[in-house]
This record gives structure tokens, sequence and C-alpha cells, in this order.
């Protein structure tokens, strides 16, 4: 059992730094963490799984990255081992607004975040490893208004 536990911290570790941020992502989950070290609501091993993915992944800017990777706020479908779809979006905690909004302590953001477009990710679950396949990033949702009527009135300048 001992072998099986230091195999999975192993992986877990490759997978952190095959991971990237942006260095802005990186400063506002590091600025989150420092605010947070020893609160109850936090588990621990989510606080500590969370410090090493972004101490260990790549850090880009932002406009160096690909748009095909997990960052926070990122929309992106979430595709089970039994083919369940979910849209989720990554955020901190105190911007969870709707039902697909997870917070960055989530096991499965954490697993999600860096990672990209295609990739499969695994957290563990009730001694369980889950497996989620990342179908499709939504980098940035195109919002179609109702009424054209705003932005027909918008002006236009040369």
């Amino acid at each position: 059992m001992n072998n099986n536990k230091t195999s999975k911290q192993a992986i877990a570790a490759f997978e952190w730094h095959n991971k990237a941020i942006t260095n802005s992502d990186y400063h506002e989950i590091l600025s989150l963490l420092n605010n947070d070290v020893g609160k109850p609501h936090i588990a621990p091993s989510n606080f500590h799984k969370l410090f090493m993915m972004i101490t260990f992944s790549k850090k880009y800017n932002s406009a160096n990255i690909s748009e095909k990777i997990i960052r926070l706020n990122s929309a992106f479908i979430l595709v089970t081992e039994h083919n369940k779809k979910q849209l989720v979006r990554i955020v901190l905690p105190h911007n969870i607004q709707n039902s697909s909004d997870i917070s960055i302590y989530n096991p499965i953001a954490i697993a999600c975040l860096g990672a990209k477009e295609g990739n499969q990710v695994c957290f563990q679950y009730k001694d369980t490893l889950q497996k989620l396949h990342i179908e499709k990033s939504i980098v940035y949702p195109v919002i179609i208004p109702a009424d054209l009527t705003d932005l027909l009135e918008i002006p236009y300048a040369n």
C-alpha cells in the first residue's frame, strides 16, 4: 500500500511539471493561499496540492500561453469515464456565481488547472482514482445579445 501511495505522489509531481499557468494566475492563487493558510474550511491536502501545482508548473505571460490551456476563469467541457459532459469554470472561492463554477480548491479544479484541451486528468475521490477528459476549452465565450439595437448604436470611429 505504501508503494501505491508513493507511485501516486510521483505521478502527481510529474504532472505538475507538465502544466502551464499564467504569471497573473500564479500571483493571484499565491495571494489566495497566503490569505487562507490555516483556515479550517480548506482541506490541507488540497491546499498543499494547489501550492505544489502552481510552484512547479511552467509560468507564461498571458499573451504567450495557448488558448487551450485551462486557466482561472476558463470555461471548459469535462467528460467523465461514463461519457457524461459538464461545463465547468475554475474560479477563486469568492467568485463562484453559478452551478458550473468550481472553487480553485476543488480537487477537479486542481487537476484541470494548467492542463490543456484534449488532456486526461486524474484526481483522488473517496480512495478511488477518478479520470476526466478535457474535451473543449472555451476561453472566450461568445455572448450574443438578444437585441442587436445596442450594438448598432455604438459609434464607429476610423
